[in-house]
């Protein structure tokens, strides 16, 4: 399913994706012995308590703090929505530049897709490591479209600020799973970047179907207000050709919500969620 968030308070409009796994196969794990290091200064394998993990030590001595920490490269991934899993232990730089207002990362999750243009990647800040006492797992929804290609999937210092001292990263492993059954909500578009309250409006559901039969099932879409509370604004079947993409306009009003909502698109195919 996927969530477009309308924030009705200040007339405007932001997207934000969370993606649904329904399963459709064991994952593809790179354990830490499968993973390979690049420009960084030491790396190890080791066994803690928490098992083993490729170690990293970025020894910056006043420079930026650049290179992969871990690598893993996964082969020819056919069309569809996947989701890559990074699970990781790190410390920040013990003068690591911050601010009430400003926080910078030191630590990136990436996906790269070839043939694809730019990749996909999750900023890391201290306080998602903060009090932790077990590996945190960061998570990086992605496409493969077109055709098999290749991701390359790495852990990157990438401080821009220049600090002293020392940090250490630990990657235990890197994953893939695909999320897909075939066909999903690529994304939800907006008419317009702002709205007023009571206003009408609308926005573009992009369904793709990377499977080699046509997709039958339904589309509905709701409205999602404070405390959670649903509204349905359109249900409708549909079907997506094979190999297809496809845009089905919805038409709405936005609410009187003081503090915004959300639209949903969710498939259902049987009854069942697919996405």
């Amino acid at each position: 399913m996927l969530y477009m968030k309308i924030n009705i308070s200040c007339m405007m409009l932001a997207l934000c994706i969370l993606w649904t796994s329904t399963g459709t196969g064991a994952p593809l794990v790179f354990g830490s012995e499968q993973l390979t290091g690049r420009h960084a200064e030491r790396s190890a394998i080791i066994d803690g308590t928490n098992g083993k993990s490729l170690e990293s030590k970025a020894i910056t001595s006043g420079k930026p703090a650049y290179g992969d920490i871990a690598l893993a490269k996964a082969k020819a991934l056919a069309p569809g929505l996947y989701e890559a899993r990074f699970k990781i232990e790190a410390e920040p730089f013990l003068t690591y530049y911050s601010s009430p207002f400003s926080f910078h990362s030191w630590l990136f999750c990436q996906v790269a897709v070839s043939g694809q243009p730019g990749f996909v990647d999750r900023p890391l800040w201290w306080q998602d490591f903060a009090n932790r006492k077990t590996p945190l797992t960061v998570t990086v929804p992605f496409e493969v479209r077109g055709k098999p290609c290749d991701v390359d999937l790495s852990v990157s210092w990438r401080d821009a600020a220049k600090v002293k001292g020392s940090a250490t990263a630990k990657v235990y492993e890197i994953s893939v799973e695909r999320l897909d059954t075939g066909c999903f909500v690529r994304k939800v578009t907006p008419e317009k970047m702002v709205y007023r309250p009571g206003e009408d409006a609308s926005a573009i559901c992009e369904l793709v179907n990377v499977s080699d039969n046509p997709w039958k099932g339904t589309l509905i879409s709701e409205l999602v207000g404070e405390m959670d509370h649903l509204q349905e604004i359109g249900r409708s079947e549909v079907t997506v050709p094979a190999g297809e993409t496809i845009a089905i306009n919805r038409k709405f009003k936005v609410g009187e919500q003081p503090f915004g909502c959300e639209v949903r698109a969710t498939l259902l195919k049987d009854g069942k969620l697919v996405h």
